[in-house]
């Protein structure tokens, strides 16, 4: 598709290796995880600038771009994001 900025898939999986093990870990030892929140928040905000800036870029030039990159995301990554009942919840009730 050959995104100026392969950064974002980089920081995606990186952010699934991380929060796979996470997971893993906090099954094990739940009130651990601020430890580890500082690094996972800082992980997602890379990810949500990079994805803004890529749209940033885009958007004027060329609109096809940022579409097939949302399209990208929502079949391939989104998921990885939705751990728990509020985060899904929002994202498939957002008006309520």
């Amino acid at each position: 598709m050959g995104f100026a900025n392969s950064n974002l898939f980089s920081h995606i999986r990186f952010y699934r290796r991380m929060s796979e093990e996470l997971q893993l870990h906090l099954r094990r030892f739940p009130g651990d995880w601020k430890k580890f929140q500082d690094v996972f928040n800082k992980t997602l905000d890379r990810i949500s600038l990079d994805i803004l800036l890529f749209e940033k870029a885009n958007l004027t030039i060329n609109e096809t771009k940022v579409y097939k990159l949302k399209k990208i995301f929502e079949r391939r990554y989104r998921s990885f994001f939705l751990y728990g009942i509020y985060p899904n919840w929002s994202y498939e009730n957002p008006y309520g």
